[in-house]
């Protein structure tokens, strides 16, 4: 794994560096939910969430390498008034997230999530 430069910095430093960081990534943020605001159609796969609320529920399968698939959606919406839904597979060696969806009810978010997994799982339990 690579080191990180800042490791064998004085705390001070590592404190200056932390708090430039911090700043940058609330004016990202804050740039995000401007521009979705004005347009929240284009903007609705955003992932910066309202009040920076963070959370996601999911259903887990197994896929045939024994790797970790998820069907997860967002507890609360982005900053374009949006409830994400994606897919994330967990291997041994990486997370990787895709299949991005976004739709404003909650309750088909949770119904999508619910009957991609059960989909995927019979896929699953159909192969020879």
């Amino acid at each position: 794994m690579a080191k990180n430069i800042l490791d064998d910095a004085p705390p001070e430093v590592q404190k200056i560096f932390h708090n430039l960081w911090a700043d940058m990534q609330r004016q990202r943020n804050e740039a995000e939910k401007s521009a979705a605001q004005a347009d929240p159609v284009k903007h609705r796969l955003s992932k910066v969430m309202e009040g920076g609320n963070t959370g996601y529920c999911y259903h887990e399968r197994t896929n045939g390498r024994g790797s970790r698939v998820r069907f997860c959606y967002s507890k609360h919406r982005n900053v374009a008034g949006y409830f994400l839904i994606w897919r994330e597979i967990e291997t041994a060696r990486s997370v990787k997230r895709d299949q991005w969806d976004a739709t404003t009810s909650k309750a088909c978010a949770v119904r999508t999530v619910a009957e991609l997994a059960e989909a995927f799982g019979a896929k699953q339990r159909a192969r020879p």
